[in-house]
Parts: structure tokens; C-alpha cells; sequence
């Protein structure tokens, strides 16, 4: 029962994560829309913790359309000329979405 307990609460913690990283991202955009980069939905919600299927469930998305959104901000950031490419000899490589 604990491990219930636990599980479902930490279910409540990647959710409201995601909903700080979604206010806060829309902060930032208004306060200042010309210093922030376009950031994905599909990404900023699995670096918070949630599934593909909990990220396509919000967003009114296939499962599918979630993964094939996140491959390719993945391979655009691994492009040549990418922020990502470019700072990554320097350790300020940006995080993964660890697959979710």
C-alpha cells in the first residue's frame, strides 16, 4: 500500500511539474518574446516527467504524433549549426527527454 501511495504520488508531482514548466514558458514568452526560443510542447512536458501517452492524452495527440514530434526536435538539435551541436564540446549540452 505504500508503494501505491508513493507511486500515485509522484504521479501528482511530474503533473505538476509540467503545468509550472508550461507557466512559467508562457511567461517568459510574454514578458519577453524576442529573448525566448520556440521550445516544443511534446519536449517540455517529458522533461518534466510525464509519458508520450500522458503528453499525447493533454495535447489531444496519438501517441505516434508525440514521438515522431520528439524525434525530430531531436535530430534538428543534433544537426550541424544546432545550439546543442555547438555547445556540446563545451558542456553546456541541453538535457535529454530521456525517452519518455
Amino acid at each position: 500500500m505504500a508503494d501505491e501511495t508513493l507511486e500515485v504520488l509522484k504521479s501528482i508531482d511530474r503533473k505538476l511539474s509540467a503545468v509550472v514548466a508550461l507557466l512559467a514558458e508562457q511567461a517568459l514568452r510574454t514578458a519577453e518574446p524576442s529573448k525566448t526560443r520556440a521550445r516544443n510542447l511534446d519536449r517540455t512536458l517529458t522533461d518534466q516527467g510525464l509519458t508520450g501517452a500522458q503528453v499525447a492524452r493533454l495535447l489531444g495527440k496519438s501517441p505516434q504524433a508525440v514521438s515522431q514530434a520528439l524525434l525530430r526536435q531531436r535530430k534538428a538539435a543534433d544537426s550541424p549549426g544546432s545550439r546543442s551541436a555547438r555547445t556540446a564540446g563545451s558542456g553546456e549540452q541541453e538535457g535529454a527527454s530521456n525517452g519518455r
